[in-house]
């Protein structure tokens, strides 16, 4: 059963059909990583993000990422 064409926003690649399953995974992939990023907006800037409007919660988003990126870099030096 092929649904969910190029109108979802979670199709990789526009034209792509995918089927129930695979729409399935990718939904619960792209949830996942908002959770993620929400846990993390909470615990490293002690704000919560689902006070802040769309713009400011991609700009703590966008920061969070550069955090981690810097930790990553402290903690190994060498690469």
């Amino acid at each position: 059963m092929e649904f969910f064409t190029s109108e979802s926003p979670l199709n990789k690649n526009r034209q792509q059909k995918v089927d129930e399953s695979e729409w399935c995974k990718r939904l619960f992939e792209w949830v996942s990583n908002i959770r993620k990023s929400n846990i993390g907006i909470s615990y490293f800037t002690n704000i919560n993000p689902y006070s802040l409007e769309v713009n400011e919660w991609a700009r703590r988003v966008k920061e969070l990422e550069w955090l981690r990126k810097e930790q990553s870099k402290t903690q190994n030096p060498d690469e």
